[in-house]
């Protein structure tokens, strides 16, 4: 049940990033970098959020482990926010494609990546 959860969620998570993403290029007109680094705060933390309490249904005994599970989901978010980087570079800058198609592109791998490390970070023992 957790990938049909996980898809849901992160649907919705990539929602808030392409929105956010987008928000910020068009009304603010950011740079796309930092642009989808202030998305990828917003995304992260929605999706820290969403993943703990209704894909995973994680409920730390103690206050330690809760922090560990914030520090383990931040550290592998901030290893795919690295590697989004470097695609919307390699995308945009480098082949001067689209900046939304890339961005894109990018949320289909991340989803990928941030799913194989959240089911590690809130797996149930």
């Amino acid at each position: 049940m957790s990938i049909i959860s996980y898809i849901f969620f992160g649907g919705l998570t990539t929602l808030v990033s392409l929105g956010s993403y987008s928000l910020f290029i068009v009304l603010f007109h950011m740079n796309y970098q930092i642009s989808n680094i202030l998305s990828w705060i917003l995304s992260v933390t929605f999706a820290y959020f969403t993943n703990k309490h209704f894909v995973f249904k994680s409920k730390p005994t103690s206050s330690h482990e809760s922090l560990k599970q914030i520090f383990s989901f931040f550290s592998a978010r901030i290893s795919t926010l690295i590697l989004e980087i470097i695609i919307l570079w390699v995308g945009i800058t480098l082949l001067h494609g689209n900046e939304y198609v890339w961005k894109f592109i990018d949320q289909i791998i991340i989803l990928v990546a941030n799913y194989a490390a959240s089911k590690v970070i809130f797996n149930k023992k």
